[in-house]
């Protein structure tokens, strides 16, 4: 057998093992970290998710933590975005990549 073989599912070649077994079901996906972020947004600060990110990040293996990062960063970054605003006292004044950043910064000091 060669290793292609392995990483064929019903005739689709995937490029990487971690593709075809999720395919399969037999890796965890990010739906349970997806949910209990989600969930979080509803009930905790945006301090408190970056916590949790952060130490799910170190601790747990997400399979693709770049989807949640995407997903939420509006979430964790809401206090920084607050204060920003309130410096600058432009209404019309969004996220930006600065906030992003500093908000990554944050959750990789902690």
């Amino acid at each position: 057998m060669s290793f292609e073989y392995f990483r064929t599912i019903n005739g689709t070649i995937h490029d990487a093992y971690r593709s075809a077994c999720q395919t399969q079901n037999l890796l965890e996906n990010n739906q349970h970290w997806d949910n209990c972020i989600n969930d979080l947004c509803e009930t905790s600060t945006p301090s408190q998710i970056r916590v949790f990110f952060g130490i799910t990040q170190t601790i747990c293996s997400h399979s693709a933590p770049t989807e949640l990062w995407k997903k939420y960063k509006s979430k964790m970054a809401e206090d920084i975005f607050h204060q920003k605003l309130l410096e600058t006292s432009d209404m019309t004044f969004d996220f930006t990549s600065e906030i992003y950043n500093y908000t990554l910064v944050i959750i990789e000091d902690l």
